[in-house]
């Protein structure tokens, strides 16, 4: 995993940490673009929508999941429990302790990584199963 990739996520991870002591937090990364031309941010979600936004520095989103997903498994290891969710796309999540669960990017273009990741992480599941 690239240095710039942690330092990318470094935020929404200190966010996560704080979060982990609160009930049912949802944390979600949306492209807000459109919304005051801010971008890429990270927050807490309420009702679906990141009310209070943090800006995340990317400019290239060809391997944002996987960066995410290998920046909050370095972080946090066996404490991560993978998910998805599927709806117009497949969308992936992280549950992470009790309390947290990080909502990944949604929307088309990153619907076959969803789909993917959460293929591989089912067939790992089958095979820990196994032993």
């Amino acid at each position: 995993m690239a240095a710039n990739s942690e330092d990318k996520f470094s935020g929404l991870i200190e966010l996560i940490k704080k979060c982990v002591a609160e009930d049912g937090v949802g944390i979600g990364i949306k492209d807000y673009n459109h919304f005051k031309d801010y971008g890429w941010v990270y927050g807490k979600l309420d009702n679906g929508f990141i009310t209070e936004p943090f800006k995340l520095d990317i400019t290239d989103t060809s391997n944002l999941c996987q960066d995410l997903r290998d920046s909050l498994v370095a972080e946090f290891g066996d404490e991560i429990k993978p998910g998805y969710s599927t709806g117009h796309y497949w969308q992936y999540l992280m549950s992470i302790g009790e309390n947290v669960i990080v909502f990944f990017p949604e929307g088309r273009e990153f619907a076959d990584w969803s789909y993917n990741q959460a293929q591989k992480d089912n067939e790992a599941q089958r095979e820990q199963k196994k032993r």
